[in-house]
């Protein structure tokens, strides 16, 4: 737990900012973009890059949203669209270390590229608009439904040749256990997981946190780099990870989703510069490894954390994860010990 590493923010706030049109946009303009916008999609990805992110996701959490109740399956365009979305990503990744190290064809690439995320999202979330439909439907959602929505995105996003996966906002003990097991069939994969979690420490299905985290990464220790906590201010947060890491002796990792809420790092009014200067020491300190973006967070935000975390590192001489990986393409096994 001596590395750290810097990802992306929300895509589809960034993706705004880049669209050529920004007029009658619907709940699934993100994905309808990779069949009319691909460019403003590139163009996200190539901005987060620019602001300092060592991770970038793919546009894929909305995708197949609704594809698999009742066991359907993918549409010609749902399928292709994952292709699309990692295509277009890996392109930016291209271009920016073209643009800030060389040539993309040599060895070096490999080893010192950014990272490649997989969205996987939450079946849960993107099938219902908000938390209380959530709540009021999780008796309803069959954890086999559960498994064969996000096996058929795992199988998709691993044969593109992304380096991880992420599940995203995950609300119940149910997904979670959907998840383990597919990623138990899945050893080459590696990912983190988030959950989206009340202020008292549960899950929205009432499971305990620090006991389903904890249960789901010592299933999977070798496969897991990261566990996250959403939807919670940050006093809560910091109380869920002590509970978590507070008596283990093998700590684990935490990925920390900002939001503008509870974001320290501002300019003008409210700002204050001794939280934003004691930033990623007040959170390395209780186990993030992993920092990002959540739900309003755009580029500029993304590379005021990198400026933030680069200080920690300068005055600390601690490092960034060399860019080596584990990745969860069978193609490429070669790279390994990144995350």
């Amino acid at each position: 737990m001596d590395k750290l590493m810097v990802f992306d923010g929300n895509f589809e706030a960034e993706l705004r900012n880049h669209l050529s049109t920004t007029k009658n946009l619907g709940r699934q303009f993100a994905v309808k973009a990779l069949e009319f916008d691909r460019l403003a999609v590139y163009k996200t990805h190539l901005a987060y890059l620019h602001a300092g992110a060592q991770i970038i996701r793919t546009n894929t959490k909305r995708v197949i949203m609704n594809s698999l109740k009742r066991r359907k399956y993918f549409t010609t365009f749902q399928e292709s669209s994952i292709d699309i979305a990692v295509k277009l990503a890996k392109q930016a990744i291209t271009k920016y270390y073209e643009e800030v190290r060389g040539d993309s064809a040599s060895e070096d690439f490999s080893k010192h590229r950014p990272l490649l995320a997989g969205c996987c999202g939450s079946y849960s979330v993107w099938n219902f608009f908000n938390i209380s439909d959530i709540r009021k439907n999780l008796k309803n959602m069959s954890q086999s439904e559960m498994y064969w929505f996000h096996k058929i995105r795992v199988k998709k996003l691993m044969e593109a040749g992304v380096d991880l996966l992420t599940f995203e906002s995950i609300p119940c003990h149910n997904e979670a256990k959907a998840i383990r097991r597919l990623l138990m069939n899945c050893p080459d994969a590696r990912a983190w997981i988030t959950f989206l979690c009340s202020q008292e420490g549960k899950l929205i299905d009432g499971s305990n946190f620090a006991t389903v985290a904890t249960d789901f990464y010592d299933s999977l220790p070798n496969q897991i780099v990261a566990i996250g906590v959403e939807g919670v201010t940050f006093d809560s947060m910091k109380l869920m990870m002590q509970d978590v890491n507070g008596i283990r002796d093998i700590k684990i990792p935490f990925v920390l989703y900002v939001e503008k809420r509870h974001f320290p790092i501002t300019d003008g009014i409210g700002a204050s510069s001794s939280v934003a200067r004691n930033f990623a020491e007040e959170w390395i300190n209780e186990g993030v490894r992993y920092f990002g973006g959540s739900t309003d967070i755009v580029a500029d935000n993304i590379k005021k954390i990198r400026k933030e975390v680069d200080k920690y590192c300068a005055s600390t001489g601690m490092v960034f994860t060399p860019l080596k990986v584990r990745v969860c393409s069978h193609r490429d096994k070669d790279n390994q010990s990144k995350l």
